[in-house]
């Protein structure tokens, strides 16, 4: 029966794609696009609802992704307009002292903030700026969001096509400024190092410090920008992870003991020292750069990286570890010359085939999953010189960090490892999938805040008629972790605008536990725990602000091949559970992995339109993956 329900599954999907828009417009019911139309269509069908864990943890993602919003609305927006507003108007009250350089760099950073004020207000003139024309070219290229170009603001290689806005940002225009603007400041890099490999020379390096120590010096002196800036980054660091390049206050610290006649390239010298000696180098390379002329200057990516960014971009151990997994870190050719076809993650830098895409499987690989393990040594994506190597230090890195980030990273090392114990059929393909699925969603919720990693260049309760059936997968140990972490992030955030909704959910997460617990006790169901999980789709969706739907983030992006790497979640998968009384119904991840231009980075939309009608989608080169065979 398991494998017929996926089979029916899958053919659902093929029809979803191959049938023309008006068919599918004429009958949406027949195929759900999403887990709550599912569970929608079982209470019109009259069908039990089979809770699978995949249901519980989209409900479980929707809600931290809302309560993020939620947060970032009432409070990192308004803070972080404030804090540019402040910035911007102490600059232009206060003009600096008659030493050039100080002239210099002021001039420079009134420039810059004016962009970032400019794009999180969401205008798209700038009026006031010292060079108005340079600040507007540069307004221009963000909100274009093509290509990948020196700037003649900030003096160094961009890639603009990272200012597309995507994800939940695309559902108002306030969030769409603050993608932009937020991105635009921990984008831009004021570099310590001078290096051929980011195109920085001594002269840039000098100018983009003496800002950056000015930038420090106007956050740090002035108690109510400090407080707002703060504040801000603080919490990011408890959701997102801690920030992954120099802080203000290291620029602080180290720029009190040099002396001022030898300023800049002292100072320049004494930040990479701090950085080397504090293991302050970025862990994350998010930038391009040219591995060829890093090995002449026999530096790291990590070393010409380091530096200061207005908005530091966050270290996730996931980023971090898929870093080592590719051509930068790894770059040892691809052996696998055996094989008819090259492996999903080789591309060409400099005419060598090497590694430029790390995927989503080797995250599962090491995790724990020897699924993963034996897809990915099917499929030649190990087949690199240096990749065991690489593989244990990615393994010791992804153990690091702290925040939400790493507590769902640990979600689904404990899944994929203990729910061989937990689950009756011991099913690892389907943990695998699951966790595929969690993580994709994982990286939507973090889609502003990590660090994306580059490889080197080369409502309300409906009332349901009575079902006599239902089931909920019996993972009560899930569940009750789901419930806790839920609380630690209801504790942390703490505010009644948006935390009413995530003490309700930790207790609908408790009654699954109690629930699911009583089965492994061999205990049946009573009548109040059928009608439970008949109507807890309901419940979870009067917590949300809407159904899920297909979505799709961007992870990683490759300059050699033109291309980023996209995770993306289709259409649910359709499993059935018989408890004996009666069929059940239930929804599983859809999960994909494919390659896609740098500038066209998909949208949820554009991403749905494809699922629904466009051709393309039968020629999308998937990664391999658990159902990589059956995939369009």
């Amino acid at each position: 029966m398991k494998t017929m329900m996926r089979l029916i599954g899958l053919s659902l999907l093929v029809l979803s794609i191959t049938l023309p828009p008006l068919a599918m417009a004429a009958d949406q019911k027949a195929v759900p696009t999403g887990m709550f139309e599912l569970y929608a269509m079982n209470e019109r069908d009259n069908i039990g609802n089979y809770i699978t864990e995949d249901f519980i943890l989209t409900a479980y993602a929707m809600m931290v992704n809302q309560s993020v919003t939620d947060m970032e609305q009432a409070v990192i927006v308004p803070a972080f307009k404030n804090l540019l507003t402040a910035m911007v108007q102490h600059l232009k009250n206060n003009p600096p002292s008659k030493v050039p350089v100080d002239v210099a760099a002021h001039s420079a950073n009134l420039n810059y903030l004016s962009v970032v004020n400019a794009l999180a207000l969401g205008q798209t003139k700038i009026k006031d700026a010292p060079d108005g024309d340079a600040a507007n070219v540069e307004l221009s290229a963000v909100l274009d969001a093509k290509g990948t170009a020196v700037s003649p603001l900030m003096q160094q290689k961009i890639d603009y096509t990272q200012f597309k806005v995507r994800g939940k940002y695309t559902r108002t225009p306030e969030l769409k400024n603050y993608f932009r603007a937020m991105r635009y400041s921990s984008t831009v890099l004021f570099p310590v190092l001078s290096s051929k490999a980011t195109g920085i020379t001594d002269k840039q390096a000098d100018f983009l410090t003496a800002q950056a120590c000015a930038l420090a010096e106007l956050i740090q002196n002035h108690p109510k920008i400090k407080q707002q800036y703060d504040s801000i980054n603080e919490n990011l660091s408890f959701l997102f992870g801690p920030p992954d390049d120099l802080t203000v206050g290291d620029y602080i610290q180290v720029s009190s003991v040099v002396p001022s006649e030898t300023r800049l390239p002292d100072l320049r010298k004494k930040l990479a020292e701090f950085a080397g000696e504090y293991g302050k180098h970025p862990r994350i390379i998010a930038g391009i750069v040219n591995q060829a002329a890093l090995k002449k200057e026999k530096r790291s990516a990590s070393e010409v990286m380091t530096g200061f960014r207005l908005m530091p971009l966050r270290f996730t151990p996931d980023s971090a570890a898929l870093q080592e997994l590719c051509y930068g870190r790894l770059s040892g050719n691809y052996l696998g010359k055996d094989k008819k076809q090259p492996p999903f993650s080789m591309v060409l830098a400099g005419g060598r085939p090497v590694k430029g895409f790390p995927l989503a499987l080797e995250l599962m690989a090491l995790s724990g999953s020897k699924v993963a393990e034996e897809i990915l040594a099917d499929s030649g994506d190990q087949a690199y010189k240096g990749y065991d190597g690489a593989f244990k230090k990615a393994k010791k890195t992804l153990g690091q960090g702290n925040g939400l980030a790493a507590d769902h990273l640990a979600l689904i090392a404990y899944w994929l490892k203990r729910g061989q114990d937990l689950q009756a059929e011991n099913d690892p393909g389907r943990r695998l999938n699951t966790s595929l699925g969690f993580y994709t969603w994982h990286r939507y919720i973090n889609i502003l805040y990590a660090k994306q990693s580059y490889s080197a260049v080369g409502k309300s309760l409906l009332v349901s008629h009575p079902r006599s059936t239902a089931w909920i997968e019996p993972l009560p140990e899930l569940y009750l972790l789901l419930k806790n972490q839920v609380e630690k992030l209801n504790n942390h955030l703490a505010d009644p605008r948006y935390t009413r909704r995530m003490s309700t959910f930790a207790g609908l997460l408790e009654r699954c536990h109690e629930i699911a617990r009583n089965i492994v006790l061999g205990k049946s169901l009573s009548a109040a725990d059928t009608d439970f999980l008949n109507t807890l789709d309901q419940a979870f969706k009067s917590l949300l602000p809407g159904e899920d739907h297909p979505i799709v983030v961007d992870i990683h992006t490759d300059a050699n091949s033109g291309k980023v790497l996209e995770q993306a979640l289709g259409y649910p998968e359709i499993v059935e559970h018989d408890t004996g009384k009666g069929r059940t119904r239930g929804a599983l991840f859809t999960h994909y992995e494919f390659k896609q231009d740098m500038d066209k980075r998909l949208t949820d939309r554009a991403w749905q339109m494809m699922l629904i009608a466009d051709p393309k989608m039968a020629k999308l080169q998937t990664a391999p993956g658990p159902d990589s065979g059956t995939k369009p």
